[in-house]
């Protein structure tokens, strides 16, 4: 019986909120808006460009939305927010509120805070009420985590602030909401003891309504932040005291923990899909046409299931340029001096056992899993999906933490076991690191050229000496008219083949650049011959090659065309993955392991007070 009302309440609230989501937009849009501030906002926005990156706040459109700077604002998603919030296609307010200018499939429900907010203020003042509401919930949260946790905890706080670039968050709207759910969680969970009184069914409809707000405003930029952050720290809120949660065994065990992390993440993702569900059902309703379509389709298209070339190299290749990021010299700095501090108090003060390091654990790798699942999407979006492994550095760090002992046992041989342990952490990171690929990227795009054609059975040769071993995509100008046939490429090692591409002739069709993935496994530095070639053509076919002795890629030789000369070189570019060749950057990834590693081992150390007593 209990079972039926838990789901028919649990149903009650989801409906309630798909209904109350649509209510609140309808009426924001009845708000009306100051023409200045509408002006005002759009000229700021307009002169910063697209991707602009703080402290610089001036790009144009390519300069940062490639780029591994932490602080690149998403200026086009912030004028598709303005542009939905001032200026709705449809006149009815509740078509309006379902069609959002055709973008459908997202709620959009900051329009019910920003329609609003326009009508008071421009969108640089909005940026300042945005700066100051989030520097005030930082304050609040950090204030009530060191009364109740001590100043190590209050500074954890601080650094996931720190790491979601303080800078960038006021200035964009698109990355603030999901801020607001993860701060308004906190600030409700901080309360007296409302941490180790929420528990149970209440704990998992909290994680509900979290995640229907996360899928009403959020637009897919760093959602899981809401769970993972939140069940952190409600699990380090339990630890209320050594004896309740390690000692007499009137605390909860670690099972008890990672039911709770598992149990608050479906729920999460069950408000997170049925808020976005009620959207579609919604939306087709009002709007009478099949939202579910562009709907499921964005869906498949961000898992990369639309793609048969996304593997899993691709997915690994997501997983590493999002921890690129942190790479940003301060967030190095900062992230060292955690691990140094780490480092000297386990030495000198020992270690204890953690019963909730493997929940957190959990937690921890929470992101690795998003970023693998939704490759497609993160890949392209790192520069504000990067913020989801905010969670997996909290966790590792509330690890750390978690397993600095009191000092009361404090020997010498145990110190030495101690940085013997921290060592052989650190060899290993170091292995770990050298195991890291990066995609270095050449080619010869840039030069001028001429063209060269290349009839049906004639073959283009030229040598190929690869720098680094392995190739993963090669990229071909060529010119044509034709929309059937393949152009065919064949390495070949003397006389014998090793790998043989091809590419439909198509794909230039709108294009004189296409790519092709390749698993070449090579010898650096070998000479090979490339040869390219076309069949089945319906039309003219035409290389483009540099100019006479124009040969900037030292991995290709002089291009030889029915055995004659050309002078010149095929226009092409090369992705090879390789280690990364910055020393920075290996040593940043052997921090990375080192902390890790550690932290790892401390999941499984037993606490002393706890083996006393047994």
């Amino acid at each position: 019986m209990q079972t039926i009302k838990n789901i028919l309440k649990t149903t009650g609230i989801m409906l309630a909120g798909v209904l109350a989501g649509a209510v609140l937009l309808s009426l924001a849009f009845l708000v009306p808006v100051s023409e200045t501030n509408r002006s005002v906002s759009y000229d700021i926005i307009e002169k910063e460009g697209w991707y602009p990156a703080v402290p610089i706040v001036s790009a144009s459109l390519d300069t940062y939305f490639h780029s591994l700077l932490p602080g690149v604002l998403d200026g086009s998603t912030d004028t598709i927010m303005l542009q939905t919030a001032l200026e709705p296609d449809e006149a009815n307010v509740l078509r309006a509120s379902m069609d959002m200018n055709q973008y459908d499939y997202y709620w959009h429900g900051y329009v019910a805070v920003l329609r609003p907010l326009l009508a008071l203020f421009d969108y640089g003042e909005i940026r300042v009420l945005n700066s100051m509401g989030q520097l005030l919930l930082v304050f609040l949260l950090c204030l009530r985590l060191w009364q109740k946790k001590g100043m190590p905890y209050a500074m954890l706080m601080l650094t996931s602030y720190f790491l979601l670039m303080p800078m960038a968050m006021p200035f964009s709207l698109q990355y603030s909401w999901v801020f607001y759910i993860t701060a308004g969680c906190l600030m409700y969970l901080t309360g007296g003891d409302r941490a180790q009184n929420v528990t149970g069914i209440a704990l998992y409809r909290l994680f509900l309504i979290v995640g229907m707000l996360t899928s009403f405003f959020d637009l897919l930029t760093y959602p899981l932040y809401t769970w993972g952050v939140p069940v952190i720290w409600w699990l380090l809120l339990q630890e209320k005291d050594r004896e309740q949660t390690y000692g007499d065994g009137s605390g909860k065990d670690g099972l008890y923990y990672l039911k709770q992390v598992v149990g608050t993440g479906l729920w999460w993702i069950l408000g997170y899909a049925g808020m976005w569900l009620g959207k579609f059902c919604l939306g087709s309703l009002i709007l009478g046409r099949n939202i579910f379509e562009s709907a499921f389709y964005e869906v498949g298209f961000r898992l990369g299931v639309e793609e048969e070339t996304f593997g899993l190299a691709d997915r690994l290749e997501a997983l590493y340029v999002n921890w690129k990021h942190y790479e940003y010299k301060l967030y190095v700095l900062l992230l060292a001096v955690w691990l140094l501090y780490i480092m000297a108090l386990t030495i000198r003060k020992g270690i204890r056992g953690n019963v909730l390091g493997k929940a957190l654990a959990l937690a921890g790798v929470s992101p690795v899993v998003w970023y693998f699942a939704l490759a497609n999407h993160t890949a392209g979006h790192h520069f504000f999906t990067y913020r989801i492994y905010g969670i997996a550095v909290l966790a590792v760090l509330a690890i750390l933490v978690g397993a600095v002992g009191d000092g009361r046992q404090r020997d010498r041989r145990r110190s030495f076991r101690l940085l013997c342990v921290w060592g052989i952490c650190g060899i290993a990171a170091c292995g770990l690191s050298l195991l890291a690929r990066e995609e270095i990227h050449v080619t010869n795009g840039d030069r001028t050229y001429r063209q060269a054609a290349l009839r049906e059975g004639a073959v283009c040769e030229m040598s190929f000496i690869p720098s680094f071993p392995a190739v993963r995509q090669i990229g071909l100008c060529i010119g044509t008219d034709a929309s059937e046939g393949v152009c065919r490429l064949a390495l070949r090692d003397g006389g014998e083949v090793l790998y043989e591409e091809e590419l439909w002739l198509s794909a230039y069709e709108e294009s004189t650049y296409a790519d092709i993935p390749v698993n070449w496994k090579l010898e650096r530095g070998k000479d090979y011959i490339l040869g390219i070639s076309t069949e089945g053509s319906d039309g003219e076919v035409w290389l483009f090659v540099t100019a006479d002795q124009d040969m900037p890629l030292s991995e290709y030789g002089e291009v030889w065309m029915d055995g004659y000369a050309q002078g010149g070189q095929v226009l092409s570019g090369l992705t090879y993955s390789y280690r990364p060749l910055s020393y920075f950057t290996l040593a940043f990834l052997a921090m990375t392991w080192t902390g890790i590693l550690f932290a790892a081992c401390m999941i499984f150390e037993r606490d002393e007070k706890k083996d006393e007593k047994e």
